[in-house]
């Protein structure tokens, strides 16, 4: 038998994530992170891989999708106001 991933009780909506965040809350920062990475990481990996592939593949080997996903995340943060 499986059981379901346990769920919180009451989910922050984006927005209360966000004033919270401006706000300073550090678990308000993690929740964002923990949620988006994963989208982020694959719409950075898709652009990346359509444009570098097709366009520019010897800038290919130079890129990380992470160290990009990783500036969206810290400009994220910086410019929460």
């Amino acid at each position: 038998m499986t059981l379901p991933t346990p769920q919180p009780a009451n989910p922050a909506s984006l927005a209360e994530l966000l004033r919270s965040a401006r706000g300073g809350s550090s678990a308000a920062i993690d929740e964002l992170m923990t949620r988006y990475y994963p989208k982020v990481r694959a719409c950075v990996h898709r652009s990346l891989a359509t444009d570098m592939r097709a366009k520019r593949p010897w800038l290919w080997a130079v890129f990380s999708t992470g160290d990009i996903v990783q500036d969206v995340f810290l400009g994220l943060v910086r410019d929460l106001d």
